[in-house]
């Protein structure tokens, strides 16, 4: 069997619960010979920043998508 890289996206919205999230992105950050998207709403940036009070989605190297992307 070939080892093709598995592809994931995550869609995070804004609601609460920004833990559950970031806790995802870093389990994720560990797994090789995956690709992983993300689209973050504006409104998830937002309770992010509330919740987590930084603004560490920034800090990933997953392929970011906006809704203008679409």
């Amino acid at each position: 069997m070939l080892d093709k890289k598995r592809k994931i996206v995550i869609a995070i919205t804004g609601a609460s619960g920004s833990i559950y999230a970031k806790l995802l992105l870093d389990t994720l950050s560990s797994i090789k010979n995956i690709e992983v998207g993300v689209l973050l709403s504006d409104n998830a940036k937002i309770v992010w920043k509330t919740e987590l009070a930084n603004e560490g989605f920034n800090n990933y190297s997953f392929t970011f998508y906006d809704k203008n992307d679409f």
